[in-house]
């Protein structure tokens, strides 16, 4: 298994490891030195790690993981910009140097692997896929895929009707013309234009290194290596789309029954008497650093007023230092970690606010609890979405966040019913499935294993857009069509010439 080592990312994906190891495979993860601690933590004890040098000191690295949080209060456009600017560089300067690197492919190829499975954000894993040797390679989605990640399993996709999760997030199922319209352009001029222009620095590297034909393209293997797609993703509350037998749901593999909280924070739970209490946290990612509080004006403070107000306690997850040492009403408890997946099982647990990340949403769906969300990019504006839709909860626009509107969103979800209603029906739904996320996951990674991934292929990747649209098809019968009306005319226009021609005749005779 491949990927960078960092967040919910890793996360998900040595949720799979886990899964096939305790299945009897050899599981082995390639990550980076930055995230080395991995491979000492008891909770992946039965994975193995290959662990390969960044091209940076790991301070540098981290600090580029983290720096997102940069830009968590720009706009949706400027975020996506400035998210390739921040992070693509520093992946494609680890894929040179990993590809470069002798001792760790030879160890790689000494693995004898059956398959890869790679996280889908790191493209670089199809490089070093070919290098290492032929392998089938199966993408792992730790979020819902967008409709490039569609069209590259070979899944056509429908702009009037289903909104892209990346490039159009935040848009309803059920679109106006406008909203259509800017949806079909953006992802239109996004996967013609911008997305294979990206990915141009890959294919330097593709030829440097012999991994394919003259003339291949990153591009090329993204549509042809990847056998399967897991994606994290649940249709419980994922609006309706159609999928190619390739790709798999897998949704909610961070979610299962809840384990026992330490005492000292079960006795601050069951402190909480009827009101209960609610969970806030940013994620992995988004955890109140001193750099994001920065950005806007006394941020914490904002939340901290908020709290204060209400009858429920608070457990808020919370990394920076400084604000840690910022005294709190008496009914808040701050965590610099938390065990997100066992609160939210938890009986006294009322409400969980959060920015939309994808384990969240997954979690909060199986444990059947209402929610606030504050998305703050990417695809958090499709879980606002989602969750309104489905009804079991609300959203928060960052951008217009104040004491009041915090307030105002709990007390809505605290204390109107149909919220908790909507979310235990969801998590029903949720739960009602033949077997859980992540044995559904190794099932089919062994079911590659065991007869390959062409049988599950779509023929639509080899189709042209002339011929997947139909167009061929359509100009076709349109010519058909305008021959038989011509002929038609023709036909009538002689007719009627003759008709006349009898009618004159007639005419003269008569006369004559």
């Amino acid at each position: 298994m491949t990927g960078f080592g960092a967040g919910s990312h890793f996360m998900a994906g040595s949720l799979v490891g886990k899964a096939l190891a305790e299945r009897g495979h050899n599981v082995t993860m390639l990550i980076g030195n930055a995230f080395s601690y991995r491979a000492k933590d008891p909770l992946y004890k039965d994975l193995n790690f290959v662990i390969f040098n960044h091209s940076w000191s790991n301070d540098v690295v981290i600090e580029r993981v983290k720096s997102i949080r940069q830009i968590v209060f720009d706009s949706r456009f400027t975020q996506m910009v400035k998210f390739h600017q921040l992070l693509a560089p520093g992946y494609y300067a680890e894929c040179k140097h990993i590809l470069e690197n002798d001792a760790i492919i030879r160890e790689l190829r000494e693995g004898e692997f059956d398959v890869m499975i790679m996280d889908t954000i790191w493209l670089c894993s199809l490089l070093i896929a070919r290098k290492v040797g032929p392998v089938p390679v199966i993408g792992e989605s730790p979020v819902s895929l967008s409709f490039i990640n569609h069209l590259s399993a070979g899944n056509p996709i429908y702009p009037a009707f289903i909104p892209d999760k990346r490039l159009t997030p935040g848009l309803p199922q059920k679109m106006n013309f406008f909203q259509r319209l800017g949806n079909a352009l953006v992802v239109g001029l996004y996967i013609r234009f911008v997305f294979p222009y990206a990915l141009q620095t890959y294919d330097a590297l593709i030829a440097e290194h012999n991994l394919g034909p003259e003339g291949l393209t990153l591009l090329d293997l993204i549509r042809n290596d990847i056998v399967l797609w897991l994606v994290n993703t649940d249709f419980a509350y994922e609006f309706p789309i159609h999928i190619t037998p390739n790709i798999i749901p897998i949704g909610g593999l961070t979610a299962q029954p809840p384990k026992p909280l330490l005492q000292e924070l079960e006795d601050f739970m069951l402190s909480s008497g009827e009101h209960g209490v609610v969970i806030f946290s940013l994620g992995s990612y988004f955890t109140f650093g001193t750099d994001m509080a920065s950005l806007k004006s006394d941020i914490v403070q904002v939340f901290a007023d908020a709290f204060a107000q209400l009858d429920q306690k608070v457990i808020w997850h919370m990394t920076d230092s400084g604000a840690l040492n910022r005294t709190m009403p008496p009914n808040v408890k701050i965590l610099t970690w938390i065990p997100q997946n066992d609160l939210l099982g938890h009986n006294k647990t009322r409400v969980f606010m959060f920015h939309g990340g994808n384990n969240g949403l997954n979690e909060l769906v199986y444990h059947g609890v209402p929610t606030v969300v504050i998305p703050l990019m990417g695809d958090h504006y499709a879980t606002a979405e989602r969750v309104k839709t489905r009804g079991i909860g609300v959203s928060l626009d960052k951008m217009k966040l104040t004491t009041d509107s915090i307030l105002s969103a709990l007390r809505e979800v605290l204390h109107n019913d149909k919220y908790a209603k909507s979310a235990k029906c969801v998590s029903a739904i949720s739960r009602d499935r033949p077997m859980p996320p992540r044995e559904r996951a190794a099932f089919w990674v062994e079911h590659v294993m065991n007869h390959g991934g062409d049988h599950l292929r779509s023929s639509y990747k080899d189709l042209t857009l002339v011929e997947s649209s139909l167009l061929d098809v359509f100009a076709f019968l349109s010519i058909c069509l305008f021959l038989t009306l011509l002929i038609l005319y023709a036909v009538v226009r002689c007719l009627c010439k003759a008709l006349k021609r009898c009618t004159y005749s007639r005419y003269e005779n008569k006369r004559d």
